[in-house]
């Protein structure tokens, strides 16, 4: 079995069961290390995550997928995790959740004349966001965005 389709497969299994407890699983990663499989899933809440929530979630879903016969002998160690602070801003779910904070974003093709730049999120759309760059609102295309995190400051 490869790799990706563990991952769906888990991803299918699990993501019922995160978001039963109001958690998202924003992914699941499959990879060998040592010579050991280990499959873990990324899950992220609004106001972040704790060493409790992965215990919480890695009790509820390890007893299933370990039923999944298609599964459970294709890894070694199951680990639940967060995706921290510098988590890479992806789906328009992430992005809508984020409304009013301030991003580093990195473009493929430059606008303003600049390709990065940290500004406010002002509204996010599927195809498309909006920011404020230098006091300017500016609409950004999704599909021109290379990378996007939170910025963090200290």
């Amino acid at each position: 079995m490869t790799g990706k389709s563990i991952k769906s497969i888990a991803y299918d299994i699990a993501e019922p069961i995160v978001s039963g407890f109001g958690y998202e699983l924003v992914e699941t990663v499959y990879n060998q290390s040592g010579g050991k499989w280990t499959l873990t899933l990324v899950i992220d809440k609004p106001g972040g995550i704790s060493t409790h929530d992965c215990e919480k979630i890695s009790h509820a879903v390890d007893p299933v997928l370990d039923q999944n016969e298609d599964i459970r002998d294709q890894y070694d160690y199951l680990q639940i995790s967060s995706m921290g602070l510098d988590r890479p801003i992806k789906t328009t779910k992430d992005f809508r959740r984020l409304i009013g904070n301030e991003l580093e974003i990195k473009l493929y093709s430059a606008v303003m004349n600049t390709k990065k730049f940290t500004a406010k999120l002002l509204d996010a759309t599927n195809d498309s966001i909006s920011v404020l760059l230098n006091g300017t609102p500016v609409e950004i295309q999704r599909s021109n965005i290379a990378k996007a995190n939170i910025a963090i400051s200290f």
